[in-house]
Parts: structure tokens; C-alpha cells; sequence
């Protein structure tokens, strides 16, 4: 996960190891809601499904793996080459 190489699928497993870590190790420590969100393991959970959600970043071995050999992907709706039918009105 450090050099950016399949970081959405190795997120899950870490994702899980915090909520069981969260359940276990630290269920003495939660009386509230609030006392769970000043927990380290909060912290970690949260970063680990913000790395699931929005994936490595542009300077990751999965961006450079994209990139190689393919063209930029442009939504049609985005495309100028692709002809619309026009509205008159």
C-alpha cells in the first residue's frame, strides 16, 4: 500500500483488522461515542476507508499502471468529437 500498488483491495482486509481491533481491544475504553472517536484505531479506520474510496493518488504504481499504453479515458458526455443530436427550440 506504500508505493501504491492495489491500495482499494489491500484497504479492505485493514479495514476489517481496525473494526475487529475497535471490538475487542478497546471495548473497555468506549462508553460513549464520543470516546471513540479520540481512539488512535478511529484515526486509522477512517483513513483506511477514505484510501478505499478515493484510491492511491496520481503518484501510485496503480496510476502508472493505468496509464501505460492506454489513452486518456474522456467521458462521451465530455467528448467534443462525439456528434449530439441538437434541440431546436
Amino acid at each position: 500500500m506504500l508505493i501504491g500498488l492495489f491500495t482499494r483491495v489491500a484497504s479492505v482486509p485493514l479495514i476489517v483488522t481496525m473494526i475487529v481491533a475497535l471490538v475487542t481491544a478497546q471495548k473497555e475504553n468506549v462508553g460513549s461515542v464520543g470516546d471513540l472517536f479520540g481512539l488512535i484505531e478511529w484515526s486509522y479506520l477512517v483513513l483506511l476507508v477514505w484510501l478505499g474510496v478515493a484510491g492511491p493518488g496520481p503518484l501510485s504504481l496503480d496510476a502508472l499502471r493505468g496509464a501505460v499504453g492506454d489513452a486518456p479515458r474522456v467521458s462521451p458526455a465530455l467528448d467534443p468529437a462525439v456528434s449530439r443530436p441538437t434541440v431546436d427550440a
